[in-house]
């Protein structure tokens, strides 16, 4: 079955990072609709998922943001859990405005200029901000898939201690966020 996702606008690096983690999908010329073969798709819900999916979760959306990251200069401000759709039961893909993307500069930081979207899985560094501008570290993103890995398992991050979801959550939510690293070993 074609399933198709309407993005409402433009939005060519999203397209882009998606066709890393769906290499058969079919792009729009306006990078504004995605296309792709798939037995099922629905949305994420989070709670009381089981290691393999939650390790499988932060794996397809690590692709995807490090497609954004490393080859397009960009990063989302946060990922919604709405905005999270499961294909076929293993591979994760996440959508965002085009406005909800921020560039990357040479120094590997985004500078927020006005006042910016956040949710309740958005680094602890952005939640804090009190004034503007704010220049921050592009890794702020990856506490927000470490939170959304734990928000996937629906318990506590002990009930996984020892294992590698577990210290690629714990790279992830590191504290100091010039440590905080998207790392599967």
């Amino acid at each position: 079955m074609i399933h198709t996702i309407n993005l409402n606008e433009s939005n060519k690096y999203l397209c882009m990072s998606i066709k890393k983690v769906i290499p058969n999908c079919v792009i729009s010329g306006n990078y504004s609709v995605v296309s792709f073969k798939a037995q099922m798709v629905r949305t994420f819900v989070p709670g009381s998922a089981s290691y393999s999916f939650s390790l499988l979760l932060i794996y397809s959306i690590g692709l995807q943001l490090r497609e954004m990251i490393t080859k397009y200069k960009v990063v989302p401000i946060t990922i919604d859990p709405e905005n999270i759709l499961i294909i076929n039961g293993s591979i994760f893909i996440f959508t965002c405005k085009a406005r909800h993307l921020y560039r990357i500069d040479e120094r590997e930081h985004i500078t927020f200029l006005s006042p910016f979207y956040t949710n309740n899985l958005s680094a602890p560094e952005l939640l804090s901000c009190k004034e503007l501008p704010l220049s921050i570290n592009y890794r702020f993103i990856y506490y927000t898939l470490g939170i959304l890995a734990i928000s996937a398992l629906g318990c506590d991050i002990k009930s996984v201690k020892g294992t590698k979801l577990y210290y690629t959550i714990m790279r992830c939510i590191n504290p100091d966020i010039d440590n905080r690293c998207l790392l599967f070993i």
